[in-house]
């Protein structure tokens, strides 16, 4: 399974640096863990940058998983409670093994193929043609093989 996630850039391009390996989110993906995600950098990039395998989701109380999170998460814990604020639930995603793409892919190119397309405020799940839309526009191949 491939989603489209959508996230700022500074913290998109920690994740493939590796600098940042749990992505935060006011409501939890409904997959198995170990699916893939595929990183779209929002304004001012509008575009795929990269692939990156999620292993783990956790879902628990903002105060609970502040305490699994510090370290990984690229945010104090000032920006942190006021992501959360209000919030009975927090989701943590820990990823691993960042696939930048070596030709980003574009808005514009995803609005090609998928005449329509919207970018998520949050993800996406992608249909089996996306996902390989994804890839082959990013120039790989091989894809399909890894991601499921």
């Amino acid at each position: 399974m491939l989603l489209l996630l959508s996230i700022k850039p500074r913290f998109a391009h920690m994740i493939l640096r590796g600098e940042k390996y749990v992505e935060l989110r006011r409501r939890a993906p409904r997959c198995p863990t170990d699916f893939w995600l595929a990183l779209y950098a929002t304004t001012p990039e509008r575009a795929v940058i990269g692939v990156v395998r999620a292993r783990q989701v956790v879902v628990a109380t903002p105060e609970e998983l502040w305490e699994q999170v510090e370290d990984g998460c690229a945010l104090g814990g000032d920006e942190y409670r006021r992501y959360y604020e209000g919030a009975r639930r927090a989701v943590g995603i820990w990823v691993e093994a960042p696939i930048p793409v070596p030709k980003p892919v574009s808005l514009e190119s995803l609005r090609i193929a998928w005449p329509g397309f919207q970018p998520p405020r949050s993800f996406a799940y992608l249909s089996h043609e996306q996902k390989r839309d994804v890839w082959s526009h990013a120039g790989q191949c091989g894809f399909g093989e890894m991601a499921g």
